[in-house]
């Protein structure tokens, strides 16, 4: 269908639609049939704005809710009789509807066992596209960050006696790592200095652990020294910029173990 109402693309949308009716422009507005389209759409227009015209008779065409005979040489030259007069928003609807209806003249030409031949292949088509998604595999969730991550291994349930804050100690708790188990039973590292993230540690071994790093921060390796009582003493590591070994200072403060409780 022509846009609406720029006289220039009107134009030239619209010498398709002459070509195909086989029409040449005269002047005037036609005298349209009694009972058709053309004299319906004529009567409209004298009482209605263009833009209603356009919106009732296309509802009524695609919807084949009406009685007038489909007259389209008589229709166009009506389009033509508004351009050539003036009228050219009237005019564009006026060829907006040629168009619709060409469409539903169009379809009522084919015989009625190639028109249910299509119709059946339609539907088939639309079975077997609903078929297809039907048996297409489920995508597992995705994780917060939109991909399945690193494989971290196996959850652990003995972490907790690792706990707590590691630093150098003539720097102290500011400039600590703490350790602490995640919700997801997996030992997480994290620096008391810096906003950010704590890394969610692979276990490598009974106390040793690694993280795989990303675009940001280097891969890193961490063993946890225990002492008789089995709780964390000490951290050997290849961490950038922070001493090693580091030395456990502290317990974890309240809200660290608060969050955690929280998350899980």
């Amino acid at each position: 269908m022509c846009p609406l109402p720029a006289a220039r693309s009107v134009l030239a949308c619209l010498a398709s639609l002459f070509v195909l009716l086989g029409a040449v422009p005269t002047p005037g507005l036609a005298q349209a049939t009694p009972g058709t389209l053309s004299e319906a759409v004529r009567v409209a227009l004298e009482t209605q704005t263009p833009d209603s015209v356009l919106t009732r008779f296309t509802s009524e065409l695609q919807s084949g809710q009406f009685t007038y005979r489909l007259d389209l040489d008589s229709l166009g030259a009506l389009g033509r009789g508004f351009m050539e007069a003036g009228e050219m928003e009237k005019g564009a609807v006026v060829m907006g509807i040629v168009a619709q209806a060409a469409q539903i003249q169009a379809g009522s030409m084919f015989p009625d066992n190639l028109r249910r031949a299509m119709e059946a292949r339609q539907e088939e088509e639309r079975r077997s596209s609903e078929a297809r998604r039907e048996a297409a595999p489920t995508d597992p969730p995705p994780s917060a960050g939109g991909d399945p991550g690193p494989d971290l291994g196996p959850a652990r349930d003995d972490l907790e006696r690792f706990h707590g804050l590691y630093a150098n100690p003539e720097q102290g708790p500011n400039r600590a790592i703490f350790l602490i188990t995640g919700c997801e039973g997996r030992l997480l590292a994290g620096a008391m200095w810096g906003d950010v993230a704590p890394w969610e540690l692979r276990s490598e071994g009974a106390t040793e652990f690694s993280w795989p790093g990303n675009s940001f921060a280097q891969p890193f390796r961490l063993a946890i020294s225990v002492g008789a009582d089995g709780r964390g003493r000490t951290i050997q590591h290849d961490m950038d910029f922070v001493a090693s070994p580091l030395e456990r200072i502290d317990d974890l403060p309240e809200e660290f173990a608060a969050d955690c409780e929280r998350g899980r």
